[in-house]
């Protein structure tokens, strides 16, 4: 639909070139000096803890360093003193995700939520009953890596649960799968993350890929799966990382994998763990499910001792800035967090969810002459709730330029706010349509039929002739879109859709309107249960398209 629009206000982009720094740092660990800033990159030297190095430019998860006559790449994660103004964790609190490919939108920060929760596990040895005792020192790298990427999806210390060393038996590992099933409630976001061997077993009766505990107790898909059941029932997103391998080369120490006797072992190759054909057994939607594994390769589960596995390496500088928003969604899916470890050369598999975008309300670092509006509408869309069940059916479908109005019929499994959305023929503007400033009663009862508009507002097609897209959000808490009131066509808010606008109605509509409130940031014991709902980001969703002719 066509819109006289006032320009909206600018938003001030957090941008940043790469700079020359001539500062003098130390190295936190031993690492190497690699060529370029890969994890398989070759090697120009050894450099132990405590070297002094000269800091010259970053770029995403990386530093380029000057020692001696030689110039090379480190990770920014194991630099300290004045790298603390580049490395990673500091890039996330000043609002930038890296000085990569994406910065953050104005005026949207990150901030832990109490409704989001992380699990890392980390098997570094294994004690097998032949008197073998493999033993990964990377793994402790993993778990600093993977603590990085639950901080950059907001999850806050209180609800970050890691189980390492002698603690990560089978028992250990359960038990903090009982822990995260006791804590969670309706609604909430899960990262699971798991580094550590696979293995190839017929422990179950068929043979099967496994990953392993540190007393060499196997842990099943359906094991694992069976003991979540409560977790991936109730949360409104589960996203599993596993940097694993699976002992199809037996003979490289350097791979996180075992093969085991031919009593328990099979003749399995490198495989992935099936956790969502396991996860859809046992009745749970896999739309509320992302795992993504290192791929089968010569690369899988390959752990290099002074800064963990290439893929863990990999996946949290594409966390930190790597990735590149593909679609120009104004988010990053999934699936091109899978596309940006596969161009580091640590591929990736992804099964169940891959649309699923666990970063959100980013925009492309630089001028972007091409936008795709339609896709930040698929893009929220995708990330809705397969528990919240919405419908949405345009009466009529097509409509006859200034002749027809537009009718809606939503209906909605729970009860909730309900938030309309249209992206115009021109895809020029999102307009909210509901709720306006005619009409701010959006509730929805659980199994109601809403009919829109109501009496007092009407919407006619106005062309051009074309398509518009109607997305319908019912979610469990209000949400705040006062950002977009500044700007009216009649009573409906407007924004564009360049890339600030589309990063801003990600963010507004994705995230509960108390999200920066004291009780929805409060976690772990001091969680305040009646504020589960208020707080709660979930909502289900609908999309309807409508001609203009």
């Amino acid at each position: 639909m066509n819109a006289v629009v006032r320009a909206l206000a600018s938003f001030a982009m957090l941008l940043s070139s790469v700079a020359a720094y001539a500062a003098e740092v130390a190295v936190t660990r031993p690492t190497d000096l690699r060529v370029d800033r890969y994890t398989d990159a070759a090697s120009l030297k050894s450099l132990a803890a405590g070297t002094s190095v000269e800091l010259l430019k970053t770029e995403a998860g990386w530093v380029q360093v000057r020692v001696g006559t030689q110039t090379g790449w480190i990770r920014a994660t194991g630099l300290t003193g004045d790298a603390a103004s580049v490395s990673a964790l500091a890039r996330i609190e000043n609002g930038r995700s890296a000085f990569g490919n994406i910065v953050v939108a104005a005026g949207i920060r990150g901030m832990p939520k109490a409704s989001k929760h992380a699990l890392i596990v980390g098997v570094d040895g294994v004690a097998l009953p032949d008197g073998r005792s493999p033993f990964w020192p990377g793994v402790a790298y993993d778990i600093e890596s993977a603590r990085m990427i639950a901080r950059r999806l907001d999850v806050p210390n209180d609800n970050v649960d890691v189980v390492q060393g002698s603690d990560a038996n089978r028992d250990g590992i359960l038990a903090a799968i009982d822990r995260l099933d006791e804590r969670l409630q309706a609604g909430d976001q899960v990262l699971v993350y798991f580094t550590g061997p696979g293995t190839a077993t017929s422990d179950g009766g068929t043979c099967e890929a496994a990953w392993m505990a540190r007393d060499g107790a196997t842990l099943s898909a359906a094991t694992l799966v069976a003991r979540m059941k409560p977790a991936l029932t109730a949360a409104g997103k589960v996203f599993v990382i596993a940097d694993v391998g699976y002992p199809v080369d037996a003979s490289d120490a350097a791979r996180k994998a075992i093969a085991l006797s031919a009593k328990r072992g099979c003749g399995a190759p490198d495989a992935e763990l099936p956790l969502v054909a396991a996860i859809t057994a046992i009745g749970v939607e896999p739309r509320n499910i992302a795992v993504l594994q290192s791929a089968p390769g010569p690369n899988q589960g390959i752990e290099q001792p002074r800064s963990g596995g290439r893929f863990t390496q990999a996946l949290v500088d594409c966390f930190l800035g790597d990735a590149v928003d593909a679609d120009r969604s104004a988010s990053i899916s999934i699936g091109e967090l899978a596309g940006c470890a596969n161009a580091a050369h640590a591929p990736a598999a992804v099964t169940g969810n891959a649309a699923y975008s666990p970063i959100f309300g980013v925009v492309a670092d630089g001028a972007v002459a091409a936008t795709s509006p339609r896709a930040t509408i698929d893009a929220v869309y995708a990330q809705r709730d397969a528990r919240l069940v919405v419908s949405l059916v345009a009466t009529p479908p097509t409509l006859q330029i200034g002749h027809d109005d537009l009718g809606l019929v939503l209906t909605s499994s729970r009860a909730g706010f309900v938030y309309l959305v249209l992206l115009g023929s021109d895809g020029k503007s999102f307009y909210l349509l509901f709720p306006n400033d005619l009409d701010r009663d959006n509730h929805i009862a659980a199994g109601e039929s809403l009919r829109l508009p109501r009496p007092n507002w009407r919407v006619q097609g106005q062309g051009p002739p074309g398509r518009d897209t109607v997305l319908a959000l019912v979610a469990e808490s209000a949400r705040d879109l006062t950002p977009f009131a500044a700007n009216k066509e009649g009573p409906f808010s407007v924004a564009l859709t360049d890339a600030q606008g589309r990063a801003q109605l990600q963010w507004l509509l994705g995230r509960s309107g108390q999200a920066d409130a004291e009780r929805c940031v409060e976690a772990g014991k001091r969680r305040n249960l009646a504020a589960v709902g208020a707080c709660s980001d979930a909502f289900g969703a609908a999309i309807v398209d409508v001609i203009e002719r």
